[in-house]
């Protein structure tokens, strides 16, 4: 989105300082408030923010026994 860091942190309203210490690998306390959050505000991928390379590729099912069911 070409965003520096008080953009970022502005558009998803967060701290500037928080962003940035995500950004240099910390992890939110409140991780899965805070990505959905930023997936809603930017249209990322929840499921990517979480995992990058390891997201599940494709739908993922969600009916309970399916092989491909995120537990």
């Amino acid at each position: 989105m070409n965003w520096n860091v008080k953009e970022a942190a502005r558009e998803c309203g967060v701290p500037a300082a928080s962003w940035r210490s995500w950004e240099e690998g910390a992890q939110p306390r409140r991780v899965f408030e805070v990505l959905g959050l930023i997936a809603e505000r930017t249209g990322a991928d929840y499921m990517w923010l979480l995992m990058g390379d390891q997201a599940p590729q494709g739908p993922v099912s969600t009916e309970p026994g399916s092989a491909d069911t995120v537990q």
